[in-house]
């Protein structure tokens, strides 16, 4: 039973869900997220990066019947809770193209960060997104410093955040 567990957790770090392949947004600035027909949910909490220069925001892309989504998730809601005093912006996209209005607000209800309902896939289109999950780490001056799944590097990702968020602090490591 625990070899079989392996096997599969194996195979699911090798799966095209992880890949690396995406065009790459490091060093450059993003795209805007939200694009005609998109929903945000608080449906008051509607940010635009540009007016987030000076945070260090995260942006995480998945589906809300992703398992691995779901996982990533949980990593996210531990960085806000651990961050999120120290200038951490999360924003969660959900690929409308698979998710429905109904399915975003039940996995977004009572969380601590904002999240987008892609209505058509654009923003995921304009962000190169092929594989869910995938995130995105923009720095102070709204530049993309880390790009990839939230579950193949974890530590990197969070070493990432830490670096980004000590700039914020004035510490220049």
């Amino acid at each position: 039973m625990n070899r079989a567990i392996l096997l599969f957790a194996a195979a699911i770090l090798v799966h095209p869900l992880f890949a690396q392949d995406r065009e790459s947004l490091i060093g450059g600035s993003p795209p805007e997220l939200a694009g005609e027909g998109a929903r945000w949910f608080p449906s008051d909490s509607a940010p635009r990066l540009a007016d987030l220069h000076g945070r260090v925001v995260y942006v995480q892309f998945g589906l809300t019947s992703c398992a691995a989504c779901q996982s990533a998730r949980a990593g996210l809601a531990r960085w806000v809770e651990t961050f999120g005093q120290r200038g951490f912006v999360a924003i969660e996209v959900f690929d409308g193209r698979a998710d429905g209005e109904w399915s975003v607000e039940e996995a977004t209800r009572g969380r601590p960060w904002t999240a987008l309902l892609d209505a058509g896939g654009r923003a995921c289109l304009a962000w190169g997104v092929r594989s869910f999950p995938t995130a995105v780490l923009i720095d102070v001056e709204g530049k993309v410093v880390w790009q990839g799944s939230p579950l193949s590097r974890p530590a990197d990702l969070e070493a990432s955040i830490e670096r980004e968020l000590d700039r914020v602090d004035g510490d220049p490591h």
